[in-house]
């Protein structure tokens, strides 16, 4: 059992996420939610309250946490005390935290040295909270720019508003996710044959906004 959690990109990338854990045998507690964070919402709610009461219902093995630009929002003091509270979490539960790294996102849309500083608030708690802690950097899987059809067959990775993911790119991120878990953990990889044609990828949120994931021209 792991646990998944993330902003709206990582709610892109969570149908594919499931599958692909479940071909391995694993169960995902998929806590993702468009707009969710760390960090206090501006209405005062806490997410990480949300995810505390599932990971302690499920006791999963690995919390998975992507980063969000939306952390990026809060005062490093607050990021800094909510990433050890999720660090803190993990522990009470014999869990091992792994922080993914978001994909990149268009220059237009977000600022990354805002992102560079909220890493290394995140890398510096992991090197400092002890526990069983670990960063993973997926810039191997979608790039250091963003680019809407990675490997240029037509089938867009991207959603054309620079942030998002669509099905091809959920899949990619899914492949690369639970291959590095197995690596981790001394599991066979997943037969990923026996998911990427599923029904998964006709989930509604690849058609928002409407046309975000039609084919474009190849190269």
């Amino acid at each position: 059992n792991v646990l998944w959690h993330g902003d709206s990109v990582a709610h892109d990338a969570a149908p594919a996420i499931v599958a692909a854990f479940a071909a391995m045998g694993i169960e995902v507690t998929d806590q993702s939610f468009p707009g969710s964070r760390l960090t206090e919402l501006p209405n005062g709610d806490d997410p990480l309250e949300r995810i505390i009461t599932a990971a302690e219902n499920t006791r999963p093995q690995i919390v998975f946490h992507q980063l969000t630009t939306w952390d990026t929002l809060a005062e490093p003091i607050a990021q800094r005390r909510a990433t050890e509270r999720l660090a803190e979490l993990a522990a009470s539960i014999g869990a091992t935290l792994v922080v993914v790294t978001a994909p990149v996102e268009a220059a237009a849309v977000v600022d990354d040295i805002d992102i560079q500083r909220h890493l290394a608030i995140v890398t510096n708690t992991a090197d400092t909270n002890g526990g069983d802690i670990q960063i993973w950097d997926q810039s191997g899987v979608f790039g250091t720019t963003f680019t809407i059809d990675i490997d240029g067959d037509g089938i867009p990775e991207r959603k054309r508003d620079g942030v998002h993911l669509c099905p091809s790119g959920a899949a990619r991120f899914a492949v690369w996710l639970t291959d590095t878990t197995a690596e981790m953990a001394g599991l066979p990889t997943a037969n990923h044959t026996t998911w990427l044609g599923l029904d998964w990828a006709n989930d509604d949120r690849y058609d928002i906004p409407p046309g975000a994931c039609e084919p474009v021209p190849s190269n």
